[in-house]
């Protein structure tokens, strides 16, 4: 990914995968396929460099300096960026006429023909990056050449992939800013969907809503050697929505009969934790689980049957209040800026989730990726604010659908999410307490840590993220 169009301005991919300048180093989300590729090549006999100048402060300057040692050049294109790229690929061009671009993302599969005519001289179109990147690496050795959009099939068998080489990948540089450990770092349990949200991207675009898992002890093998080769000591799991029953209590079990001494976090759906066992839980909770993250999403039953959520309210509070039963920390993840809700029932959303009590929220806005149904029905209705092939505008400063709400309250309601929740009395003298009574009874300063990063990000990053 090139460096920012916006001086000062980081370029991340966020909540739901959504592309956004963030003007603080809040967070970098560890890119777990692109290391499954990266490592793949390596075991293939390939020389590869991984290079995300965001992440490691690299400028344009600095990377146009490497472009005259490769002979591929494999990138990632998010819509919001897909102008520039065009640029940077015909410049690169030119400092090395040999070198041969490849592309893969959530755009390139959906707008193909186009990437081609702006000098890309593949996209990958396999919603398995890494797999994709791997056999097109192969066949340019095998053959020399391949179909310009080069069609893979995704994995059958997620159980083949290998221990994640987090060399050739830092994962240093990676990090949440909810971790409760320093030593932070992501796996994968499994990819895609059984969902069908109308909104997301990687489901109708990678994964075709369905989802495969890896087997609970394969699992096990990745924390355990991320444990004892780099000293990590927490882990989010990345699947798009991990399954509780079987795999988390088997992985539990193993985590307690080997007395790993790790915390392990994962992101799922409303529905698979009301219809986990309590019993489950209590076990996870006791084998390191620490934090789960509820896709949530909508704030009243009719949003949710609109976006094919599959979950309601109810589920909702019902996950929520389990958790908490079970004493993990919950996390809600919620989209605002439906065009269908008025201003009241946005409000009302933010409303929902303080009633909920969880530990971390998060807010995005509405974002229709090209090639799902919300996109679909945001050209019929006329819902976006400008152009959709404007891309340079989806980055998440400006809202890109407007309907009951203008654009102007929409990025009003997206700031007051953020501050009504995280600043409000109740929830900073509760964390003001969980910190000191950490403090006082395990010597744990590492809660004062963790509040001043949230503080910062909130303050400094996402209320400032949208104008």
């Amino acid at each position: 990914m090139p460096s920012s169009k916006y001086p000062g301005e980081i370029p991340m991919v966020s909540q739901n995968r959504w592309f956004k300048y963030m003007p603080s180093r809040t967070n970098f989300i560890y890119p777990v396929l692109v290391s499954y590729g990266v490592t793949m090549l390596k075991q293939a006999g390939f020389k590869v460099d991984f290079l995300d100048a965001p992440v490691e402060n690299v400028s344009s300057e600095d990377v146009e300096k490497k472009m005259a040692h490769y002979d591929l050049l494999i990138l990632e294109g998010r819509t919001a960026v897909m102008p520039r790229l065009w640029e940077r690929v015909k410049a690169y061009k030119e400092m090395n006429p040999g070198l041969e671009v490849a592309v893969y993302g959530d755009h390139a599969m959906n707008r193909a023909r186009e990437a081609l005519e702006h000098g890309f001289d593949y996209v990958i179109d396999c919603g398995d990056w890494d797999w994709g990147i791997l056999n097109l690496a192969r066949e340019l050795r095998r053959v020399g050449f391949a179909d310009p959009i080069f069609s893979w099939t995704r994995m059958k068998d997620l159980n083949h992939l290998p221990l994640l080489d987090r060399d050739a990948v830092n994962w240093k540089n990676y990090h949440e800013t909810w971790r409760h450990r320093e030593q932070f770092s992501w796996i994968q349990s499994g990819r895609g969907c059984y969902g069908r949200c109308t909104y997301c991207s990687w489901n109708y675009t990678y994964y075709n809503c369905q989802m495969r898992t890896t087997k609970s002890e394969l699992v096990f093998k990745e924390i355990q050697h991320a444990h004892e080769k780099y000293g990590i000591r927490e882990f989010l799991d990345d699947a798009d929505t991990f399954i509780t029953e079987p795999l988390g209590v088997e992985l539990a079990s193993r985590l307690l009969d080997e007395n790993l001494d790790v915390f392990w976090n994962i992101q799922t759906r409303a529905d698979v934790i009301a219809n986990t066992s309590f019993t489950g839980l209590e076990v996870m909770k006791a084998s390191g689980l620490h934090v789960v993250k509820i896709g949530a999403d909508g704030g009243n039953d009719f949003t949710l049957q609109k976006i094919q959520k599959g979950t309601t309210v109810a589920q909702i509070r019902k996950a929520v209040e389990k958790l908490k039963a079970a004493g993990l920390e919950v996390h809600i993840n919620m989209i605002l800026g439906y065009p269908w809700e008025t201003k009241k029932e946005a409000y009302d959303v933010i409303r929902f989730v303080q009633s909920l009590q969880p530990n971390q929220a998060q807010f995005g806005l509405i974002q229709p990726f090209i090639g799902t149904p919300i996109y679909e029905e945001a050209l019929r209705k006329g819902w976006f604010v400008q152009s959709p092939d404007a891309y340079s505008e989806w980055d998440m400063k400006y809202p890109l659908l407007m309907g009951e709400m203008n654009s102007l309250e929409i990025s009003q309601l997206y700031k007051d999410a953020w501050s009504q929740f995280y600043f409000s009395p109740r929830y900073m003298a509760g964390q003001l307490f969980k910190a000191t009574r950490l403090a006082f009874t395990e010597g744990n300063l590492d809660a004062f840590k963790h509040l001043w990063r949230g503080y910062k990000a909130v303050k400094d990053g996402h209320l400032r993220a949208v104008e």
